[in-house]
């Protein structure tokens, strides 16, 4: 019986000293002295990756600001190069000989398309 009471006594101390050693370290967690330790090691390779995750946010940040100025830039383009074909294309319609003639008819400007082939003077050196 002895030997139980025993057991039974060292299994109770076995447990009160792991309560007080999670209760130690609960301790150390809510004070922050777990950091205190670990940072002094640490200190210089947390600045530098902060550092390094600052810089990729902004990397980040630049990156999809030029994608979307790409994408805005393209689409005018697009816009402007539909633009060019249609006005390239009433141009080259407005400048036909037929149509500039309905419209000399439409304004009622008296002007007609000559009959005759045009001719060359010549200029002798001379001048005469």
């Amino acid at each position: 019986m002895s030997d139980s009471v025993n057991i039974h006594n060292e299994e109770q101390k076995d447990i009160e000293k792991r309560r007080k050693d999670f209760s130690r370290k609960v301790g150390r967690v809510l004070r922050g002295d777990f950091l205190h330790d670990t940072t002094k090691k640490l200190n210089k390779y947390l600045i530098i990756f902060m550092l390094m995750a600052l810089a990729y946010i902004s990397l980040k940040y630049k990156a999809d600001t030029l994608v979307k100025e790409e994408i805005r830039l393209k689409e005018e383009n697009k816009r402007l190069r539909n633009k060019q074909v249609t006005l390239t294309f009433e141009l080259i319609k407005a400048s036909q000989q037929s149509k500039v003639e309905e419209l000399l008819e439409k304004y009622g400007i008296n002007l007609k398309a000559p009959t005759n082939p045009p001719y060359v003077i010549k200029v002798d050196k001379d001048g005469k």
